[in-house]
């Protein structure tokens, strides 16, 4: 393994993984296949592949702890989750974007017919990226130090749930260095944590307990739902918005649009209208919460 970045995939036997190889152009990262079940593989071309049993997170521990000091050679790593269906011009374009804008953590949005948690995390073609307070654990793109920082908690932990804010608040001044990337879209094939949230449970790990202990690590007091925003975006056309009320209201209007014109029949337009009406709810009328949240002073280290 010789590249700049990294890809490590957490992958069981129905792994999407093998799409975002493409032998016919270079790529500028190298990929580890942590498989977590006992199923036959064939390896691929140019691939690390290691079996270690657990979840998502506590998986990667081990992975990246039985190779030796794996991390010093790369400048940044992304964890997807096994049911991404991407390209591996799309992944190149993801570390190229990290570089470009000095991002500490970022990850692609989502396509509209995937599965999702945070209407966020969707893709707005206005922009190329959105600055936010949050990345989600199922696509993270975390530079070196980053990953470093945040990989104690992974040891014990299965599925992370809350450091989505945490590794967004790790460095001394964190303004403008998480963004949802929208000049790439991925989609997410699967409902969200089916798998893992079963192998937890069977394991007997309490995933909101150990979400609470997570954010308690970290000092993280604020409600986990006051923290997920958008506060400063770039344009597709490389222009910023005059301000964050303007930005805001030209994402809502591509979710609009996108409402209207929607033909795909797996997208509840009822969950969709639902949360863009709590978002608006949140960002309009509770102003003292925004106000703090968009200050420089709250982005920075907790």
């Amino acid at each position: 393994m010789t590249r700049k970045n990294l890809v490590i995939v957490r992958a069981g036997k129905n792994t999407l993984h093998a799409n975002w190889l493409a032998a016919s152009e270079p790529r500028n990262w190298d990929l580890i296949v942590s498989l977590y079940d006992d199923e036959p593989y064939q390896a691929l071309v140019d691939e690390e592949v290691i079996r270690i049993k657990g979840g998502k997170f506590d998986g990667l521990y081990k992975t990246i702890a039985s190779f030796d000091d794996l991390l010093a050679t790369y400048e940044y790593v992304w964890l997807p989750d096994d049911d991404i269906l991407t390209s591996q011009g799309d992944i190149n374009r993801l570390f190229d974007f990290m570089s470009e804008y000095d991002l500490a953590v970022a990850q692609p949005s989502l396509s509209w017919e995937s599965y999702f948690s945070f209407l966020l995390t969707m893709n707005a073609p206005c922009f190329t990226l959105r600055y936010v307070t949050m990345i989600e654990t199922m696509v993270p793109c975390l530079r070196n130090d980053v990953l470093k920082a945040a990989l104690p908690s992974f040891e014990d932990n299965m599925t992370l749930w809350g450091m989505d804010v945490i590794w967004c608040r790790l460095q001394d001044d964190n303004f403008r260095k998480a963004a949802i990337i929208d000049a790439i879209k991925v989609f997410h094939t699967r409902p969200i944590g089916q798998v893992l949230a079963s192998k937890a449970t069977a394991s007997g790990h309490d995933t909101v307990e150990a979400m609470h202990k997570l954010l308690e690590r970290f000092g993280v007091k604020e409600p986990f739902a006051n923290m997920l925003r958008s506060y400063d975006a770039i344009y597709a056309n490389g222009d910023r918005p005059r301000s964050e009320f303007t930005q805001q209201l030209v994402w809502f209007f591509d979710m609009a649009k996108f409402l209207f014109c929607a033909k795909h029949n797996d997208i509840k337009i009822n969950k969709i209208l639902n949360r863009l009406r709590k978002l608006i709810a949140v960002n309009f009328n509770r102003k003292s919460n925004l106000t703090k949240l968009l200050d420089g002073e709250a982005l920075k280290r907790v």
